[in-house]
């Protein structure tokens, strides 16, 4: 009988920890959204900068963004098209 009582206690361990971890997954389920409101905005657009042993240039001290660019069409909602201020005229 206790061999039961201690089957029948794992048995709802587990099933409370499957519970537990489908509710977390429905909770982290976030929708992302865009942030990009106006075209007429202004934005920086991030590099990969990289070293240069040879040049004497150490990648964590150059710049990580360029711009200011402003935004040409919206091709989806993380997709932009970029247009410098030269292009825009």
């Amino acid at each position: 009988m206790k061999k039961y009582r201690r089957k029948l206690q794992n048995l709802m361990r587990m099933k409370e920890r499957a519970r537990d971890r489908k509710n977390k997954r429905k909770h982290r389920n976030i929708t992302w959204k865009s942030r990009v409101d106006d075209k007429d905005e202004k934005v920086l657009m991030r590099t990969r900068p990289s070293s240069d042993a040879i040049a004497g240039v150490t990648g964590k001290f150059i710049t990580s963004y360029e711009g200011p660019y402003l935004i040409g069409k919206v091709i989806c909602p993380s997709t932009v098209e970029l247009l410098t201020e030269m292009e825009s005229l």
